[in-house]
């Protein structure tokens, strides 16, 4: 037996990157993984990319409630119940501050912050309903990075 056979994650971020990352290793240790990103075509070649049928997807941006909400339930329907959501979508506007717009500004802390809070909303009840659970944030090397 896996050592998370029978658990379900979700992976916010998941087509790509660092979360496609974490959901491979997810997946490697049993666990049936829901990759959540705003790109279907992303996604879908995610998903074939995985090779497993464990490996699921759903279309989702998390600054969007409804959304994060059908995500979630989408990520628990494989085993009844929701163990782990790692939260890597991330986004940047880039530039100087003093350059970036209100609309890249509110685009950036929809994706980073709003999704983030979403999500733990979301899924934190779906865990303990589940007997409890992990969530991971995530950053990238950007989050550091001062803007020039």
């Amino acid at each position: 037996m896996s050592a998370l056979e029978g658990k379900a994650a979700i992976v916010t971020g998941g087509g790509s990157g660092i979360g496609l990352a974490c959901a491979k290793a997810l997946l490697d240790d049993g666990a049936h993984v829901t990759l959540a990103g705003r790109t279907e075509d992303r996604l879908k070649g995610a998903v074939a990319e995985l090779g497993s049928d464990r490996a699921h997807y759903a279309v989702c941006d998390t600054g969007d409630e409804t959304q994060v909400a059908a995500a979630v339930d989408r990520a628990a329907e494989p085993v009844g119940g929701l163990h782990f959501a790692v939260l890597s979508a991330g986004t940047g506007a880039g530039g100087p501050l003093t350059m970036v717009d209100l609309d890249a500004w509110r685009a950036v802390m929809d994706t980073n912050l709003t999704g983030a809070f979403l999500m733990i909303k979301h899924a934190a009840p779906r865990m303990a309903e589940s007997g409890g659970g992990s969530i991971v944030a995530i950053s990238s090397i950007a989050a550091p990075l001062t803007h020039r």
